[in-house]
């Protein structure tokens, strides 16, 4: 059985998820590979690599149009015939909206990666033109049911997982000060919060601790929170390491002793799922239905709510004082990632998925002619995008730490 996912091969949480579900499911017999369509004009897929070359395949559009790309997906899904395509919302609007325009033979799941109005807009766009829909967390799996009209027997809740086995056997971190802090991900603010860390640090170091801050990672925002930590007087306590392989990263959250994960918004967040499986105690915004179904507050980890910075430094020198807490937390941790999250039960559940959308699917909506390629509204940037950045940074903080109340309200615009 071959699957087809329509994503882009690049380091980050969104490639660690393809790859580890690909190997998930080669137990089943099913053969997971990327496809991408690229611009004639443009160069290499950044971040890939040649193992990741070897899981997929690049197709060339003959033209730089959206439409010319969609049909050129088109002529290569129609031509070879996979038993399934996997459509992500976080990917591009032309790998969603090509849901909308594939033949009736060939099935397809949608899987929805954060929780954010713009992707639940998008995955009600495709929602009756797939046969399934993937949430990464129950939250997600939840607002797309509730608000979103998806229907509750075809929409199900997958937490992403990690191949367990390589976090095993790792060299512990020093017992002795200073307690080592880290931030491992992509290196931006909307929905990271990383520029929350120079002022959390601020505060621990303030109340005594001594302490120092690993930041792995790349993304737009690294100039900027260099910057922040360098006018506090903070550059000799951080280290700025840029970005990591991902076998790299079991050894990296094994050197140190809290992670600290601030985002505002997040689908499930693969990074704080490695930091348990890792035994780094966790530090993480409290995100309904998303954060909390991966931290247990006060057993595995610690939960502050998005923004409260000085919340966030009080549980950081909670731990970092606390040599026998971080001990209980890392191994409540390292049970909780493997009776939970690792790859053989996502695969597993992924795989049952599979096997009822292509051996009873449900009906879905006709397939629209390529020849009409157009995109609809919810696949379009919202007046909410016309915000500046600070006005829309705080509406995610408030969204977040109210989230039913802000949906019912407001919708999912």
């Amino acid at each position: 059985m071959e699957v087809i996912s329509l994503l882009a091969p690049h380091f980050g949480g969104m490639w660690e998820f393809f790859n580890n579900l690909r190997c998930g499911l080669l137990r089943y017999g099913v053969r997971m590979r990327w496809l991408v369509v690229k611009y004639a004009d443009h160069g290499q897929l950044s971040g890939a690599t040649s193992a990741e070359q070897c899981a997929g395949q690049i197709i060339v559009s003959p033209t730089n149009t959206a439409a010319d790309c969609a049909a050129a997906y088109l002529e290569h899904l129609t031509g070879h015939r996979p038993s399934l395509v996997i459509h992500h919302v976080l990917g591009s609007t032309i790998e969603i909206n090509l849901a909308r325009y594939l033949p009736p033979e060939i099935r397809r799941i949608l899987v929805v990666h954060n929780i954010t109005p713009a992707t639940y807009r998008a995955a009600r766009a495709v929602r009756d033109y797939v046969h399934a829909t993937v949430g990464v967390s129950r939250r997600v799996r939840e607002d797309l049911v509730r608000y979103c009209g998806f229907d509750p027997d075809w929409t199900v809740a997958i937490a992403n997982g990690v191949q367990l086995a390589r976090f095993d056997n790792l060299p512990p971190a020093p017992v002795c000060p200073p307690a080592r802090l880290l931030f491992l991900g992509r290196i931006e603010d909307i929905s990271k919060g990383v520029l929350w860390l120079p002022n959390i640090l601020e505060r621990v170091l303030a109340a005594g601790v001594d302490a120092t801050l690993t930041v792995a990672g790349d993304g737009p925002d690294l100039a900027p929170l260099r910057q922040r930590f360098g006018n506090r007087g903070l550059a000799a306590r951080v280290r700025l390491t840029g970005p990591c392989k991902p076998e790299e990263v079991p050894n990296i959250m094994a050197q140190h002793h809290v992670f600290i994960f601030p985002s505002r918004f997040e689908g499930i967040g693969l990074a704080l799922i490695e930091a348990l499986a890792a035994g780094c105690a966790p530090v993480a915004s409290r995100i309904e239905g998303v954060t909390d179904t991966v931290v247990q507050h006060g057993r595995n980890g610690f939960l502050f709510p998005p923004g409260d910075i000085q919340a966030a430094a009080d549980c950081v020198v909670r731990l970092a004082r606390n040599a026998h807490l971080r001990s209980v937390f890392g191994d409540a941790a390292r049970t909780s990632a493997r009776e939970r999250f690792g790859v053989e039960r996502m695969a597993s559940q992924y795989y049952e998925l599979i096997r009822r959308v292509i051996q009873e699917p449900r009906p879905i909506f006709p397939p629209l002619p390529i020849e009409h390629w157009g995109v609809p509204k919810g696949l379009r940037p919202a007046w909410w995008h016309h915000l500046p950045q600070p006005v829309k940074n705080r509406f995610r903080t408030l969204r977040f730490r109210l989230p039913s109340a802000f949906i019912r309200v407001f919708g999912t615009f």
